[in-house]
């Protein structure tokens, strides 16, 4: 019966922060607003690894790497099919036209981050299998920030999805001067 009330904050918080910052908000206010909210997510972000690189054993990271790979194996191909999937099927229902380089770059760039380490940092020392818990999110958490990271700017020139940024920003521009007028 609680969770009523914590339910209908977030609501009317995904409401106001999607719909009323349009209508209550001036546009250098909602910029200001926004570049506020990139700061305290990037702070945030660097304290969930500061707190890693004081929880994590890299020995145990040796020890992880079969399970580690097996993982990275498995979200892959989960992503494999899921994205692929999805977008085939939303290509024959809903007659869009997302195009393979498209869909192949959802599936690469699907980093995990930090949410997933805090969640693994918050398994209780009771459990006996938290140090590998957290050496295996770690693990799979810095290959793909090393491997899918920076492998995704090649992939995006390699696609040709980068070819017009300049438009894009001018276009965006554009838009901001319309809004904001």
């Amino acid at each position: 019966m609680g969770s009523y009330g914590v339910i209908g904050v977030v609501t009317t918080g995904l409401i106001l922060g999607n719909f009323g910052s349009r209508i209550g908000m001036n546009p250098r206010t909602r910029v200001i607003v926004s570049e506020f909210w990139e700061f305290i997510a990037f702070f945030v972000n660097s304290i969930v690894f500061l707190l890693i690189g004081d929880q994590v054993r890299f020995p145990i990271l040796a020890d992880n790497l079969v399970i580690i790979a097996v993982t990275i194996a498995g979200m892959v191909l989960a992503r494999v099919v899921s994205v692929y999937g999805l977008g085939f099927i939303t290509n024959k229902l809903a007659n869009s036209e997302i195009g393979l380089p498209e869909q192949t770059i959802l599936w690469w760039g699907g980093l995990r981050g930090s949410v997933s380490i805090a969640l693994a940092l918050s398994v209780p020392n009771i459990l006996g299998e938290r140090e590998e818990l957290i050496a295996t999110v770690f693990g799979v958490v810095l290959l793909t920030l090393l491997v899918q990271g920076l492998t995704t700017k090649p992939l995006l020139e390699n696609f040709n999805l980068l070819g017009d940024q300049p438009l894009r920003k001018e276009y965006l521009q554009l838009v901001a001067r319309q809004s904001a007028l």
